[in-house]
C-alpha cells in the first residue's frame, strides 16, 4: 500500500462481517475513506457517521487473504492496517 511503512493490526476478520473501526466521537458528521489492496487492484469506499455512531466499512472481501490498506480521515492522514479473512463453515 502506497506511503505505508508500518501497520496496525486488526487480526483475523469474518470475511463477511463488515470492518469496524469504532465510533465517531465528534459533534459533528464525520467522512473516512477506505482502500484496500487485493492483488495490486485497490478497492475504496466512503462512509459519512454522524455523532456516536460506528464507522462500519461493509464492503466484499475474498475468504483466506491477507489485506492491506488505509483508513483516510478528512484532514488526509491516514492509518494503515492489515488484516487476514476467514470463512465461517455453516451447518
Amino acid at each position: 500500500m502506497k506511503c505505508c511503512s508500518e501497520y496496525t493490526s486488526l487480526g483475523c476478520l469474518n470475511a463477511c462481517d463488515p470492518i469496524d473501526m469504532g465510533s465517531n466521537t465528534t459533534l459533528d458528521p464525520y467522512t473516512l475513506i477506505i482502500e484496500l489492496d487485493y492483488n495490486g487492484m485497490v478497492t475504496t469506499q466512503t462512509i459519512t457517521v454522524g455523532p456516536d455512531e460506528p464507522y462500519l466499512f461493509d464492503m466484499p472481501k475474498n475468504e483466506n487473504y491477507d489485506y492491506t490498506g488505509r483508513i483516510i480521515y478528512p484532514d488526509e492522514t491516514f492509518l494503515c492496517i492489515s488484516f487476514t479473512t476467514y470463512a465461517i463453515v455453516r451447518k
